[in-house]
């Protein structure tokens, strides 16, 4: 008798940052150790903001941009990886907060609205 075995093997991923946090968007980043495609779900906590991004190209440093954030949310942004054998990395629940802030030009930021 004749059995077939998959081997996989564990893809991992690191280096998980959510930066560049504007008035209204963010940058999340990650690596992994293999090339992969990036798939990234965002919501809110309320939920009202929800959105899945996809990215095809196999690459080992991902990054997906995000856009039209709200201020005083709570955005939480798991994400996967599949490599071209399959191997599936995924993350644990990150997330960063949009602070209610009125930027200024200068830098001289306060919270809440103008002051």
């Amino acid at each position: 008798m004749m059995f077939l075995v998959r081997l996989t093997s564990h893809h991992r991923y690191s280096n998980v940052l959510s930066s560049n946090i504007t008035a209204n968007s963010a940058l999340i980043t990650w690596t992994t150790d293999e090339a992969s495609n990036s798939v990234c779900r965002v919501w809110t906590d309320d939920r009202l903001w929800q959105h899945c991004f996809e990215r095809d190209p196999n690459v080992t440093s991902h990054s997906i941009a995000l856009n039209t954030l709200s201020a005083n949310s709570l955005y939480h942004y798991p994400f996967e990886s599949t490599d071209a054998p399959g191997n599936l990395a995924t993350s644990v629940d990150h997330s960063f907060q949009r602070a209610l802030w009125q930027l200024r030009p200068n830098g001289d930021n306060h919270p809440g609205g103008i002051s």
